[in-house]
């Protein structure tokens, strides 16, 4: 079979003369077309040689082992097996959310908004401090004396003015009270001295009340002792006011908290003494 088709193949076949001197005009014609023969048969394929196993060494026999026995209550012994070690994974590194940005930043603000308040009311906190301190003193003095004072200058006078309350279980009792004044003009000097005498004399029938006036070079000392037990102030006459005459305006047993306030609200800086 293989013999004839390829007898019929080199019978189908077309003899090709090769081309020689011919004119360009012979050279440019077609080519005849060679049909090539359809092969119905397909050859076999070579056969493929088998590759040689390689050759497999024998195992050495090994004897079994006898299994120990184990009791039930025991535990079961295992083999220390090594594992290898696995190599360490590199770890990204993870960012770490801030916490509390906002609110810190919101107590850093108020922090320096309150440090500001306290700097800017450090004068008023200080005088309520001393006040309060102040407070504390007066509470636990329950009898004692309450020292006012005031002072006035100008330019040819001085004027000088003590009030010393005496309180006991606060309550007001007596008060002595001084003015000095001094002055350059000496006509000033014996008008304040002439009104002084006038006081005096105004008060010299009246009870629970005692005036004195002295003169040390230039300097009209003026002092008034008065009992509010026993002073009645409906008694002054005309001249007393007349001569400039003044006295603490309180009643006998009147609590002293309120004379330290009045007399602080007239001007007077005051302070409790034992």
């Amino acid at each position: 079979m293989i013999g004839d088709g390829s007898v019929k193949n080199e019978e189908n076949k077309e003899t090709l003369q090769p081309v020689e001197n011919l004119e360009v005009s012979d050279a440019v014609q077609p080519i005849p077309t060679v049909e090539m023969p359809v092969q119905n048969e397909v050859p076999p394929a070579a056969p493929v040689p088998e590759q040689p196993q390689p050759a497999v060494a024998p195992q050495p026999t090994v004897a079994p082992q006898p299994t120990p026995q184990v009791d039930a209550n025991q535990n079961v012994p295992t083999a220390n097996v090594q594992q290898p070690a696995s190599a360490p994974q590199p770890q990204t590194p993870t960012e770490q959310p801030k916490k509390g940005g906002k609110l810190k930043t919101f107590f850093l603000i108020l922090l320096f908004a309150l440090l500001a308040a306290v700097i800017y009311y450090l004068p008023e906190i200080s005088k309520y401090i001393e006040n309060m301190n102040n407070k504390d003193t007066t509470k636990k003095i329950v009898s004692g004396s309450l020292v006012c004072k005031y002072k006035n200058i100008t330019d040819t006078s001085t004027k000088e003015i003590e009030a010393k309350f005496e309180y006991k279980e606060e309550l007001l009792k007596k008060v002595e009270m001084s003015f000095v004044t001094s002055n350059q003009d000496k006509d000033r000097v014996k008008m304040v001295m002439d009104r002084c005498e006038e006081i005096k004399k105004s008060v010299e029938s009246l009870k629970g009340i005692k005036v004195t006036c002295s003169n040390d070079d230039g300097k009209i000392i003026q002092i008034e002792n008065i009992d509010y037990e026993a002073f009645d102030p409906s008694t002054l006459t005309p001249a007393f006011s007349e001569a400039d005459g003044y006295y603490p305006e309180f009643d006998f047993n009147e609590k002293i908290d309120k004379v330290n306030k009045d007399m602080i609200k007239a001007g007077y800086s005051c302070n409790k003494v034992e």
